[in-house]
């Protein structure tokens, strides 16, 4: 087996301390610059919520989505393409009043399936890599539950309400848990929950594999000769279950962030993996330099533990460029 080059094995080492740290801004500053970068290119997969339309916009498990305002009743997202964390969403009953430019207007999922009468959806965290000649696609062995804080009613279009996300109103939040400490820890709590404890896990959890095999497929086929080489891409796939447990994928995000988790700036507190004791982003990010990233650095075959493969496909050109 090839050996990596002193370039590529610094940039792993460069990898692993961003990722560490949850350093997103510094990490992309620096694998967007390297000649030896170890992550996918943004032509291999969707990276803004506008790409993500032009991706997915066919697919029966996204929700119908448009680049420019629908001018139609319902219940819309409105998106801002490079927004993240919740920032800038506006959900409205009237879209035909809304006027963004540069963003997804996403319909509502009709009939959610609640959670303690809450809306809910999942962020599963999933790696894929191109290493030994293969891209193959690998999920975290647990993934959370993301509950809105308030109970659900369709007429109520509060972000407290509609949105799982709880970076969208962190800092309203934390006013509330100085407030009234009691009743918003356990909201909190029961907020973050295991995906492997939901009472429909099993059958959710088989209906996820299927879109991530569909994923997998794109992605390999936006595969070239000029992305084949040792790579690594870390994903956290946003979906949405509703009454019938069909999956909806909101959106995927690279180089998850684990502000939702653990949000120093707010002094929130930590929840724990109930399996791990960790929490649940410095499980999933430990596991993936352990089990992933580390031996591709030391070109060693992965030896996994919190990972499973779930997806393998031999790449398509016979070059391989070993970098």
């Amino acid at each position: 087996m090839n050996s990596l080059s002193r370039e590529k094995r610094n940039e792993f080492d460069i990898f692993k301390d961003y990722f560490e740290m949850f350093n997103p801004t510094g990490f992309k500053s620096f694998y967007y610059s390297t000649k030896y970068r170890c992550y996918f290119n943004y032509d291999v997969y969707p990276a803004f919520k506008r790409d993500m339309h032009y991706w997915f916009k066919d697919k029966d498990y996204y929700p119908e989505s448009h680049l420019e305002n629908p001018m139609a009743d319902g219940i819309w997202y409105v998106k801002p393409n490079k927004g993240a964390n919740g920032d800038g969403i506006i959900i409205t009953d009237d879209v035909r009043s809304v006027d963004m430019k540069n963003a997804v207007y996403q319909k509502s999922i009709d009939k959610p399936l609640l959670q303690d009468g809450r809306k809910q959806d999942f962020r599963m965290f999933i790696a894929m890599t191109t290493y030994q000649g293969y891209l193959r696609t690998y999920v975290f062995f647990d993934h959370y539950v993301r509950l809105a804080p308030y109970p659900y009613n369709e007429k109520d279009l509060t972000p407290q309400v509609q949105l799982t996300n709880h970076d969208a109103y962190w800092i309203d939040y934390y006013e509330t848990l100085e407030l009234n400490p009691k009743y918003s820890d356990d909201i909190m709590k029961s907020s973050m929950i295991a995906f492997t404890q939901h009472p429909h896990y099993e059958i959710l959890y088989r209906n996820f594999l299927d879109i991530l095999t569909d994923f997998s497929d794109d992605v390999y086929n936006n595969l070239n000769n000029k992305t084949q080489r040792n790579l690594i891409h870390i994903f956290g796939i946003d979906v949405l279950p509703d009454e019938n447990l069909k999956l909806w994928m909101l959106e995927t995000n690279d180089n998850p962030h684990p502000t939702s988790i653990d949000d120093k700036r707010l002094h929130v507190p930590i929840w724990p993996h109930p399996h791990t004791g960790m929490p649940y982003a410095k499980t999933y990010t430990k596991s993936a330099i352990d089990e992933l990233i580390t031996p591709m650095q030391k070109n060693k075959d992965v030896k996994l533990d919190k990972y499973t493969m779930v997806y393998e496909k031999q790449l398509k050109y016979n070059k391989w460029i070993f970098v």
